[in-house]
């Protein structure tokens, strides 16, 4: 996948993840060892070699009647085009 460095000219247009980097790291390191076990039929031994922070944006449709107090509807949609699926 290509990506691209930008400048971003306002700190808060950017959302900040909400799981800290050892909860990303566990759940990366669990994929990929369900991934692994899969093709070798091992469970394999993981270590975070580095780690980095993207920007990914997103657009967000809305739909349906607003009404005050109820459930906002929304679609999130992956503006770079890439959509992840969980199939595991």
């Amino acid at each position: 996948m290509k990506t691209e460095e930008i400048e971003i000219e306002k700190e808060e247009m950017i959302q900040k993840t909400e799981f800290s980097d050892e909860n990303i790291f566990d759940a990366a390191k669990r994929a990929a060892q369900r991934m692994v076990r899969r093709q070798i039929g091992k469970i394999a031994y993981c270590t975070l070699d580095s780690m980095r922070s993207i920007y990914r944006p997103y657009y967000v449709a809305f739909y349906g009647k607003y009404e005050m107090g109820a459930r906002i509807r929304y679609l999130p949609i992956e503006a770079d085009g890439n959509r992840v699926q969980k199939s595991l």
